[in-house]
């Protein structure tokens, strides 16, 4: 978690707030243009040796662009966007059960400078997922699919891909790439 990355930049008597967090991130995006979440991450990969590593998650090109930079190919970046009325009520719940003093609504997080940019994202994305479309279920299939985690070998699987653009939306494409 990149919150679990900036938690480290606290200082003893600094309070865990949303706030404070963008405020770290922010100033480590000025010092190294993103780069500090790749230096970061590294140092943990180093410690833990896992073979996958998921990273909740990047707000910036220079964030993004530092991990493809550190670890090249290997980096697959899903983009996992949902309309204002759903992120704001999912924000809601989750600030109901976090261990971070989160800002008052969700309109206050978009407000942020950072938060602002991630939808900007969408176009450096390998896999992008609407939420808003797809269930928890759906999501995990189809990220699991798109890095390669799914064992063909044991299971017995049909894809179907439907389309409903008289034939102009890729499916052929899709076909082609299962």
């Amino acid at each position: 978690s990149t919150r679990e990355l900036l938690m480290t930049g606290l200082g003893a008597n600094e309070p865990a707030t949303r706030q404070t967090l963008q405020r770290i991130g922010a100033e480590l995006d000025e010092r190294t243009g993103g780069q500090w979440v790749a230096d970061r991450l590294s140092r943990k990969i180093f410690d833990a040796s896992r073979p996958l590593v998921v990273v909740d998650s990047v707000r910036l090109a220079g964030q993004l662009n530092g991990l493809r930079q550190a670890f090249g190919r290997e980096v697959r970046h899903v983009h996992v966007t949902a309309s204002r009325e759903t992120c704001a009520i999912r924000y809601e719940q989750r600030r109901a059960r976090s261990e971070v003093q989160e800002a008052d609504s969700c309109g206050d997080v978009v407000a942020d400078p950072t938060e602002a940019q991630v939808d900007d994202l969408a176009q450096m994305a390998d896999i992008a997922v609407d939420t808003d479309r797809d269930g928890p279920e759906d999501v995990v299939i189809r990220v699991a699919a798109q890095l390669g985690l799914l064992d063909r070998e044991h299971a017995a699987c049909v894809d179907v891909v439907l389309g409903g653009s008289y034939g102009s939306e890729g499916k052929g494409n899709i076909a082609f790439h299962l």
